[in-house]
């Protein structure tokens, strides 16, 4: 990689929202189940990796008891139907690492720049 397409990288991350970011899993009384990526993390940790929002019995997302401010991406919403793939869960949970893997890997490149540089 070029040092302009690792800077186009970095200035993509300071441009997102702060993290860290949670992959939410959510279902209401009415069955609306959502899966996103949040800035809480609501519910219980699953085996998976997601955050389990069991909100049956209240109404989610008709009633807006998920705070809008705090959903960073959507990778299932049922209704309205606008997204719903086989992949949602573990894009959800992609995307949610994602916040801190990429920063990461872009400082171990930096890190190993450095050290070759600096044994030529």
């Amino acid at each position: 990689m070029t040092d302009e397409e690792l800077t186009a990288i970095a200035d993509r991350i300071h441009r997102t929202t702060p993290g860290p970011w949670f992959p939410v899993v959510t279902d209401d009384q009415l069955y609306q189940g959502a899966v996103y990526v949040g800035l809480q993390a609501r519910g219980k940790l699953s085996d998976v990796g997601l955050y389990l929002d069991d909100g049956r019995g209240r109404r989610l997302l008709v009633e807006g008891d998920i705070d809008d401010e705090s959903v960073v991406a959507i990778t299932c919403l049922q209704y309205p139907r606008l997204a719903y793939q086989d992949a949602c869960d573990d894009n959800a949970i992609f995307i949610a690492h994602a916040r801190e893997d990429v920063p990461a890997l872009l400082a171990e490149v930096h890190r190993l720049r450095a050290l070759l540089s600096s044994e030529s």
